[in-house]
């Protein structure tokens, strides 16, 4: 299949069809972060440590597959697609993989709990896997279907998705009654929107199948591609000294800028559990002389019979208003990313970058000195959408921009991917015992300093002309 770049640009509403996965996709990723902890700690019986530390097979697992997807998206030769066969892949393994983590105390037995552990956690393992392998070239593939001046509104567009996602995954989990008891329930709504969301990206955006195979210095070109990027996945500082200043500093930012995101995504819920609303996620909760147990028993139906089951409730409780905030710093992702459509006619992608990253270490620090107040800290949460809609948009825009080469684009989104795989890496290894020992609220304070050194990295980014990308308006077409 030869590479090749529209020459007119496709209308709004087709870009927004094509990246319909990205709804599927974050609705599903919304669900690891606000109950994975919990349903680790309180009905699996892990303790907060080991919890957290679940997230660093995550990593482990995905630290290849992004980019290598990538490259081998690039040089796939299929009558289906460059890019398709990934996506489609990855649906079906992201399906199994969440049957395996949500049904492990079913599967298991309710007299075989470690059997339980142990198949929660190869499928959250497998479920990070899986939803790495469709992102990349979903991204791509939208990236190869926009206009060269249409790169920041398809990534905007992809904001804006991932946004929804994100606001329907939180309000499956909010509305939930008895959440921890209902975990399987939460899964079954998620995979059948990932499921619906995912077949409309893989109809509307359609790809040219190959007239010829690839050439035999052009397939071993994409395998040097593939151990490069493995390269850098081990010795990432390294290999980054070897590419160009630009492509590096766009790399630094989005690195700081997760290394933050993974200090408050990973324990938000937890923070609301425990510091806000001053639960317990391990209590032992009995009634009349037995342990109430999830899934099987919710603490709530007994929160006035002891005051470790009122504990234990209020843990439950305060999940549940942690993806609240949740919910609410979706529908403001999605609002400032109408916003960052019309700014960035009349400002610098890079300018707004660094605004973005500006408030979002400004909103972590605030949030880490001032917890006390529920609402306050609902509302803090709630406005820490700005920035995540800037972190969706910018640095694949400016990727983009930058790499205007379709046989390399996998490799570039890639890149990215590794940016975001190994903050997520690194932060698992000691948010769990930090959190520990001075508190979750130190975490989300170490958050906001990472956030800000992203914010000072943006001043080495190449500049971009103010009206390259959103020339049309996202609700043309």
């Amino acid at each position: 299949m030869e590479a090749s770049r529209p020459k007119r640009g496709k209308s709004a509403a087709f870009l927004l069809l094509a990246a319909s996965c990205w709804v599927g996709i974050f609705t599903m990723w919304s669900f690891e972060y606000a109950i994975a902890v919990p349903y680790f700690t309180s009905v699996l019986g892990f303790s907060a440590e080991i919890g957290n530390l679940m997230w660093v097979a995550g990593p482990i697992s995905g630290l290849f597959v992004g980019p290598v997807v990538g490259a081998l998206s690039d040089g796939c030769r299929s009558s289906f697609g460059r890019r398709r066969p990934f996506i489609l892949g990855g649906l079906c393994f992201t399906l199994l993989s969440a049957i395996l983590f949500a049904g492990a105390p079913y599967i298991s037995g309710k007299d075989r709990p470690q059997l339980a552990r142990v198949l929660a956690g190869v499928g959250f393992c497998t479920m990070d896997l899986a939803i790495n392998t469709i992102q990349n070239p979903a991204r791509a593939l939208l990236s190869d279907i926009a206009a060269e001046d249409q790169q920041v509104l398809a990534q905007t567009l992809t904001a804006l998705l991932c946004g929804f996602g994100y606001m329907i995954g939180y309000l499956i989990v909010y509305s939930t009654p008895y959440l921890l008891s209902n975990i399987v329930r939460v899964y079954v709504y998620g995979g059948t929107i990932f499921i619906f969301t995912t077949c409309i990206t893989l109809v509307v955006a359609k790809e040219k199948a190959a007239m010829e195979p690839a050439l035999p210095e052009e397939l071993a070109a994409h395998v040097r591609g593939v151990q490069s990027i493995m390269t850098s996945a081990t010795g990432f500082v390294a290999k980054a000294k070897a590419m160009p200043s630009s492509v590096r500093w766009i790399a630094a930012c989005q690195a700081f800028c997760w290394f933050g995101w993974f200090c408050f995504s990973q324990i938000i819920t937890q923070f609301f559990g425990t510091v806000v609303y001053s639960g317990v996620p391990d209590a032992k909760c009995f009634v009349s002389g037995e342990l109430c147990q999830l899934p099987s028993c919710d603490a709530c139906d007994f929160r006035d019979a002891s005051t470790d089951c009122d504990m234990l409730c209020r843990y439950e409780v305060g999940v549940q208003e942690g993806s609240l905030g949740l919910l609410c710093q979706n529908i403001v992702t999605m609002c400032a990313s109408f916003a960052l459509s019309v700014l960035q006619k009349r400002f610098e992608a890079r300018w707004l970058y660094r605004v973005t990253l500006g408030l979002q270490a400004l909103i972590f620090l605030l949030l880490a000195l001032k917890h006390d107040n529920s609402k306050l800290a609902l509302g803090l949460v709630a406005l820490t959408g700005f920035a995540q809609a800037g972190t969706q948009v910018f640095p694949y825009a400016l990727m983009g921009l930058t790499v205007s080469d379709p046989n390399l684009k996998g490799l570039a989104m890639g890149l990215l991917t590794l940016c975001i795989v190994i903050p997520q890496f690194i932060d698992t290894t000691y948010v769990g015992l930090l959190g520990e020992k001075f508190g979750l609220d130190c975490v989300i304070f170490l958050g906001g300093c990472y956030a800000f050194l992203a914010c000072i990295a943006t001043y080495r980014l190449p500049k971009s002309h103010r009206k390259d990308s959103m020339h049309t308006n996202l609700l043309e077409g």
